[in-house]
């Protein structure tokens, strides 16, 4: 209990820097994000974190992604590396190769409805992410696309509809994006989510 309310506080410290660290605000998030991730890529380690716990750490990266301006891209950078591993704690393991190639999922996935009832906060987050367009180079998005892939839709589609419509929309614009690698995960990503039966990537 002790050592997962030190992660709670550290997670409370690190999201009240965001707005306008100082220089040394940014290498104590940096240090502060990597040692998250060294916990979270534990697999020991990680066994002992609650779930709750788990997708607290993951809505931290989501908005570490979100940083802009030159002085906290050593924050993003870091995000990142955190946000694949604990992706990987809360969806499961599939590889980036299973996801962006457009292959069956292997195991049991997570689908939108259950992550929505656990943690709505990460699916809102993980759509205005989405939704940026303050970067073009598709760096940002990548990492939350990534994740949307491993989504399956699931059965109880009354809950979070607002949500699950709100997600799509954001996505159907990135499968208009000039970049090829950004539309063809929206397009495996709106596939899973049931926005279409099957879409052929231009």
């Amino acid at each position: 209990y002790t050592s997962c309310q030190m992660l709670l506080d550290t997670i409370a410290r690190l999201q009240g820097v965001f707005e306008g660290p100082s220089a040394e605000d940014v290498t104590s998030c940096v240090h502060a994000l990597n040692v998250l991730r060294a916990i979270v890529r534990d697999a020991h380690l990680a066994g002992y974190i609650p779930e709750s716990v788990m997708n607290s750490i993951l809505l931290l990266a989501v908005k570490t992604l979100s940083q802009r301006g030159e002085e906290t891209w050593p924050i993003r950078s870091a995000g990142t590396l955190l946000f694949v591993h604990a992706s990987r704690r809360v969806l499961g393991n599939d590889s980036e190769h299973t996801v962006a190639s457009g292959h069956k999922h292997t195991g049991r996935a997570t689908t939108l409805m259950e992550l929505c009832r656990r943690q709505p906060q990460l699916i809102d987050a993980i759509t205005a992410l989405l939704r940026d367009r303050t970067v073009d180079d598709g760096s940002t998005v990548m990492p939350a696309l990534l994740f949307v892939c491993k989504l399956k839709l699931g059965n109880e589609e009354a809950l979070a509809k607002q949500q699950h419509k709100d997600l799509l929309s954001a996505i159907w614009e990135l499968a208009k994006s000039p970049i090829w690698h950004v539309r063809k995960l929206a397009s495996v990503a709106l596939v899973n989510l049931g926005a279409v039966g099957s879409i052929s990537d231009a």
